[in-house]
């Protein structure tokens, strides 16, 4: 399945979701009406289902990725690169919750997130192994820079469709399917050495550009304390794209490179609820 695509189905999902919870609203006010008729309702009858409730969440959360190996080569030199990464990610994200019919939830979201490759394992077909791979990094020196870990500061953008289970003793089960989108706002590689003077092995550059998407799988248990919740999360990442980072010997910005199942967050949440009348 394409990238786009996962973002318009759970657009579908969830302007279906909220259209089915104003038709449902629709009839019950006619409902009400044709009762009225007949009937004097006192006050304390009302239609309930017009108080849709909102919940704004704070979730914080560490990622952790394997990704699928790499093979490339540099200029055509006779050896072979086979790359392993992995990396330990983390992320803030404010989303706003409307809670529809049957615990049906409609989410939106904006946060922070770095993606990350922190552990690295390349294997040449003529030198061996290594803990960093090759680096196109400006300068005046014609050596090869290396890096051994990076990561990109993204602003997250996420939609997603919940259903909420209530337990006993104020508990309750949120499940989830979120298609979060990333936007590059600036990278950071750090060198393994720099042999130019005065200069810092903390390379920054600042390209801004869209970066990728993930499709999560999301589990959240909380605990009810008078209006808001609080509790622990799960995601599974069910599919990732990525576009690829012209920086690095081979590739380019356009490329893009996926994986499905390869990875898991654990996060806190906190959700703070009320209700529109």
């Amino acid at each position: 399945m394409k990238y786009k695509n996962i973002n318009l189905l759970l657009f579908i999902l969830f302007l279906s979701a909220y259209n089915c919870n104003a038709r449902f609203n629709l009839e019950d006010e006619s409902n009400l009406y044709n009762k009225n008729n007949r009937f004097q309702l006192d006050s304390s009858e009302i239609n309930i289902s017009k108080n849709l409730k909102h919940s704004i969440e704070l979730h914080t959360y560490t990622r952790f990725d394997w990704y699928p190996e790499i093979t490339y080569n540099i200029n055509g030199r006779p050896s072979t690169d086979y790359l392993k990464m992995k990396g330990i990610s983390w992320g803030t994200t404010v989303n706003y919750k409307i809670t529809l019919f049957d615990k049906i939830s409609l989410i939106t979201g904006l946060g922070y997130y770095r993606h990350s490759f922190t552990k690295l394992n390349k294997l040449n077909t003529q030198f061996g192994e290594a803990k960093a791979r090759e680096i196109d990094y400006p300068s005046l020196y014609k050596v090869q820079f290396i890096t051994d870990k990076y990561w990109y500061n993204t602003l997250n953008i996420n939609i997603g469709i919940g259903k909420i289970f209530q337990l006993k003793k104020n508990f309750q089960i949120e499940t989830a399917l979120y298609a979060n989108n990333y936007f590059m706002l600036s990278q950071y590689y750090h060198l393994t050495y720099n042999p130019e003077p005065d200069k810092s092995q903390k390379y920054r550059t600042k390209n801004k550009r869209y970066f990728g998407t993930s499709l999560l799988m999301s589990l959240e248990v909380t605990k009810q304390i008078k209006s808001s919740q609080i509790g622990l999360s799960i995601q599974v990442p069910a599919f990732d794209v990525w576009k690829t980072d012209a920086v690095f010997p081979s590739e380019t910005n356009d490329a893009k490179r996926r994986k499905c199942f390869r990875g898991l967050s654990i996060g806190m949440v906190y959700n703070y609820s009320f209700t529109k009348k």
